[in-house]
């Protein structure tokens, strides 16, 4: 189960990720040294997905359903959530994967979470820009449970 509460594990690819999703350096340097907390929140066929670092966003879907319009700041986003089947090491296991198309940069961050254990959430993330700009960028994020939802 995906809902609860997630720690990211710090890691240098981090620092690398914010710089994909054009953020200055400055700010990149002051996001990298402040933990990073999710909640994803799953209730029937809606998912919510809420973000804490600096500062707070959160992204709310109907899995599987239209894409909805969502801002971080001055950036427009188009989300769209649904479920995937992924493997692992452990077997088979469902992927819940978000497509978050910042229409104010230009890119696309798509993001798998699935669980690795019961404890740990995986986040591969592919992140690309519209125009091709820019090669693509892979990262993996790792988060720690601290709390289950019911």
């Amino acid at each position: 189960n995906l809902s609860g509460t997630w720690r990211m594990i710090p890691n240098d690819e981090y620092t690398l990720y914010l710089e994909a999703v054009r953020i200055r350096p400055l700010a990149r340097r002051a996001l990298a040294r402040i933990p990073v907390l999710q909640t994803i929140r799953l209730h029937g066929e809606h998912c919510e997905i809420t973000t804490k670092t600096l500062l707070s966003f959160t992204t709310a879907c109907r899995v599987g359903g239209p894409a909805t319009k969502s801002k971080i700041k001055n950036d427009h986003f188009q989300d769209r959530m649904f479920w995937e089947e992924s493997s692992n090491m452990n077997g088979n296991t469902a992927a819940l994967v978000l497509i978050k198309d910042n229409l104010t940069k230009g890119y696309v961050v798509t993001t798998k979470r699935s669980l690795a254990d019961p404890n740990t959430l995986r986040a591969d993330i592919h992140i690309h820009t519209h125009d091709g700009s820019k090669p693509d960028a892979h990262f993996v994020q790792l988060f720690q449970r601290t709390s289950s939802l019911s």
